[in-house]
């Protein structure tokens, strides 16, 4: 790359900034100039929009050049009246700025104007930020500011937190709840396993019992049997002559029942002696 010729081309750009800057600068007089000639037309006796028809035909601008001159002549009055020192730079940055509603605003205006310095935040203002902070002012929505978004932050944290805590207590409520059925569970499982088992040992005493019943009964069949064959083959009479063993104490009453079945059925019951 040759270096001469880099410094000639940054030397013609450098021509074009000032010229710029000129040019910025002789528009802000030009509105300046205009305003002035409209103030003393009207103060002559002229008519509004007769004295922005006489400003057309004079300088060959159209009416909406001309309106965009007296509308920025009017902002920059209305910023400097409100102690603005930083005043926009150029035509581009004063289009939105300028409208209508807003130099019929000077205080909201300065607001809108100190918001867009506020974001920059020392760097170059540009057009768009400007045009940006208007259209939040028209649609009623304005962006937040870092210190803005970093409280909203917060609250939604904060809000985040405070839900998070809630479900928590929610949780541990149903975790106490579960184990007061896990605990009522158990104690009703301990409640069946007491009962099963009480039933178990009355049953085992309830079928002792009635083993006990039922062998009684077999013994006494049994004896009843022995007694009845001993009656049958021997005889009441022959027994009780021999002194049988038959005949004592315990005996007596079951020799006595048995004889008197025997009779019923037809024995007869003598001895075998005769």
């Amino acid at each position: 790359m040759n270096k001469a010729l880099a410094v000639q081309a940054d030397d013609k750009i450098k021509e074009i900034i000032d010229i710029k800057v000129q040019v910025q600068g002789l528009y802000f007089k030009t509105a300046a100039l205009m305003f002035e000639a409209k103030q003393l037309l009207v103060d002559n006796g002229s008519k509004a929009a007769a004295a922005d028809q006489y400003i057309m035909e004079r300088t060959g601008y159209g009416k909406s050049a001309v309106g965009r001159f007296l509308r920025a002549r009017v902002a920059v009055l209305n910023l400097e009246g409100q102690g603005i020192k930083l005043l926009p730079a150029s035509e581009g940055m004063l289009r939105e700025l300028a409208c209508k509603a807003l130099n019929a605003d000077a205080q909201t205006q300065a607001d809108i104007w100190n918001r867009v310095l506020a974001k920059a935040d020392g760097a170059e203002v540009t057009s768009k930020m400007v045009d940006d902070e208007v259209y939040f002012w028209k649609n009623g929505v304005y962006p937040l500011t870092a210190e803005e978004e970093l409280e909203l932050k917060r609250q939604e944290l904060e809000l985040k937190e405070a839900e998070l805590e809630e479900r928590a207590e929610e949780i541990e409520a149903e975790r106490e709840a579960a184990e007061d059925e896990k605990i009522e569970a158990e104690m009703a499982l301990d409640d069946l396993e007491s009962e099963r088992e009480s039933m178990r040992e009355q049953m085992k005493e309830d079928m002792a019992a009635e083993m006990h019943v039922h062998l009684a009964q077999m013994e006494g069949l049994r004896k009843i049997k022995g007694v009845t064959e001993m009656v049958l083959g021997l005889g009441f009479n022959q027994i009780e002559a021999s002194g049988s063993e038959v005949f004592n104490e315990e005996n007596q009453a079951l020799i006595n029942n048995v004889k008197k079945m025997l009779e019923q059925q037809g024995f007869e019951m003598e001895s075998t002696a005769e």
